[in-house]
């Protein structure tokens, strides 16, 4: 019996079928390995673009916030602004130490906040605030930070601000993108090259710039220091903090007239008062001599009625007003000595007193009175009205920057900018000093 089978012939590939087919690969794969960085380079550009939109979103929410202590903006690594003379001003958070970073977000908001008209240059060099975790870890330098020291690798851009009036009311807030910094920007930047000249230049050296501008109701104000105070208007501020809310009864008890006839400490008072505005207090000793005498304040010093004697005046005193009996016209006290026994009225024509008088001290200028004192800080931005009565206020914010006077200029001097009264309408100005070096879309 034969038993047959059938034989299965197996083909497979010649040798030049293999080196053709594999020709044809590497052929295919050049051509996409040739395309390969064109299309990185379009996704590096599509979040490039990307991460821009989500900054310039919130950059227009942080800066109509009126300047809140955002921890977001301690990726913001250095400001410079221009005054009206085209002049620098520069300051690196990284060079600040931990006490003066505790501002330093409103701070920015301020210097960024600043109208064209008075400031027409603003930058910041910031580290991308949307940016990955690993910028989020490695984007901060200095030392003083919670973040890693570095980041030379991460995506940082250099931010320019204008704020312009748009009709009576509103302003017209623009910002300007640039990206990326490279590092022939970099060299630059660190050969002393400002953010300013760069952009400015015959040919900008960034290779993406963008633009975005909305329209607010809210304009620049600048804002309120202690320094843009009066004495007296220093005074009412420390007595409260922002929010807190008084009435004028509480003011009245706060800062009380006091009479020298009003024997506290069983002492009566009096003061001398020269040409030149100098006060020199006088007490009333009923147990020295039959009749009792008069002597300066000094020379109770050592004696054993020196502890019993209460002082006067006081630090407290200065910007409230002296009125002397018998007279109409009360002097602003402009100064009192550490020991209380003297004091230097402002003014002038100054009536000498040779001889004892009676006096009064008062918050209020004669004819004056809490409600009229108050309304008039009210239109200045210190004071708002917490009630419909009149009866009622509420403690505006002032500005206590750590940094004032940390943006400098290549000699030194702190960026300052001194303002006329309309620039602080509707707000009345401050009577005595109007510098001002930051501002907040309000």
């Amino acid at each position: 019996m034969n038993i047959g089978g059938n034989r299965s012939r197996v083909r497979a590939f010649t040798i030049s079928e293999v080196t053709l087919a594999v020709g044809i690969i590497a052929f295919g794969l050049v051509a996409i390995f040739s395309i390969l960085p064109f299309g990185l380079s379009a996704q590096r550009d599509n979040r490039d673009e990307t991460l821009i939109r989500y900054e310039a979103d919130y950059w227009f929410s942080v800066l109509q916030s009126g300047g809140l202590p955002l921890e977001s903006l301690d990726r913001v690594e250095t400001v410079q602004v221009l005054d009206s003379n085209r002049t620098t001003f520069r300051i690196d958070r990284y060079r600040l130490d931990a006490a003066q970073q505790t501002t330093w977000a409103p701070d920015v908001c301020g210097w960024l906040s600043a109208p064209d008209a008075r400031v027409p240059g603003k930058f910041a060099r910031v580290r991308s605030i949307n940016a990955s975790m690993f910028d989020r870890l490695y984007s901060a330098r200095g030392q003083n930070d919670f973040f890693l020291p570095g980041g030379d690798l991460t995506f940082n851009y250099i931010l320019q601000t204008k704020v312009e009036p748009h009709g009576n009311a509103g302003t017209r807030l623009t910002l300007i993108f640039h990206w990326p910094i490279t590092g022939s920007i970099e060299d630059q930047i660190n050969s002393g090259k400002t953010y300013a000249n760069l952009i400015s230049g015959p040919q900008n050296p960034f290779a993406n710039s963008k633009e975005f501008s909305i329209l607010t109701t809210k304009r620049p104000r600048p804002a309120l220091t202690f320094t843009n105070l009066d004495a007296r208007q220093n005074q009412l501020m420390h007595a409260g903090l922002a929010g807190d809310e008084v009435t004028v009864a509480q003011l009245q008890a706060m800062f009380p007239d006091r009479y020298s006839s009003t024997t506290w400490d069983g002492y009566l008072r009096g003061l001398l008062l020269n040409a030149q505005g100098q006060v020199k207090v006088m007490v009333f000793n009923p147990n020295d001599g039959a009749n009792g005498t008069w002597r300066q304040r000094e020379e109770f010093v050592g004696s054993p009625l020196d502890q019993e004697i209460r002082e006067m005046l006081h630090l407290a005193d200065v910007g409230q007003f002296l009125q002397l009996s018998g007279q109409s016209v009360a002097y602003p006290i402009a100064s009192v000595h550490v020991n209380g026994h003297y004091a230097m009225l402002s003014g002038s024509a100054f009536t000498p007193v040779a001889t004892y008088t009676n006096f009064k001290i008062s918050f209020l200028a004669p004819n004056e009175n809490w409600k009229d004192l108050l309304s008039s800080y009210q239109r200045a931005g210190l004071l708002e009205p917490a009630d419909a009565t009149g009866e009622r206020f509420r403690f505006n914010r002032l500005h206590k920057s750590t940094t004032l006077g940390g943006l400098t200029n290549a000699a030194g001097s702190a960026f300052r900018v001194r303002l006329d009264p309309a620039d602080y309408w509707p707000a009345d100005p401050p009577s005595t000093n109007r510098v001002c070096s930051f501002w907040y879309l309000k």
